[in-house]
């Protein structure tokens, strides 16, 4: 069996496997780090609102996908805005639509304390 490690994780070049007749039990653990950012291509708002649009539910059905497979895993959602209104409606708008994404990912299952929501503004 031949491992390859990334980053800082201990390099298994090669595990020996008994050749003798008999029961034998391995457990192999693999440990990967996710990207450090995610950016969802697909996520729409209508330009000063925060409802999702439906057509971003795909994008968002993949990302509470990954989230259920990594039930450790906490997230950060940043919430922007186009360049569109005062920078202090923006701001409000951002965190709005940020909050927006959490709850739906939420209303799917996700606990609320693995998920932060920040608007950033424009």
């Amino acid at each position: 069996v031949r491992c390859i490690a990334i980053g800082d994780t201990v390099d298994y070049d090669i595990a020996v496997i008994e050749k003798e007749a008999g029961a034998f039990s391995y457990q192999l653990t693999l440990k990967y780090e996710p990207p450090k950012e995610f950016t969802l291509d697909d996520l729409n708002f209508d330009t000063g609102k925060a409802a999702i649009k439906t057509t971003s539910y795909t994008e968002l059905n993949e990302l509470y996908n990954a989230l259920k497979e990594m039930p450790t895993l906490e997230i950060e959602i940043s919430g922007h805005t186009d360049n569109v209104g005062t920078p202090e409606e923006n701001l409000k708008l951002s965190q709005e639509r940020a909050d927006a994404v959490k709850n739906y990912l939420i209303k799917k299952g996700i606990a609320a304390s693995r998920i932060a929501a920040k608007g950033y503004g424009g």
